[in-house]
C-alpha cells in the first residue's frame, strides 16, 4: 500500500504539471 504523502505529493505534481501546461498554452496562444 502506498503511504499518503505519496499520494499528495503525486496530486501536488500532476496539479503543478496541469497549471505549467495551461500557462504554456496561454503564453503561446498569444
Amino acid at each position: 500500500m502506498k503511504p499518503r504523502r505519496d499520494t499528495a505529493a503525486r496530486n501536488r505534481v500532476f496539479f503543478i504539471a496541469v497549471i505549467a501546461a495551461l500557462a504554456v498554452g496561454l503564453w503561446l496562444a498569444r
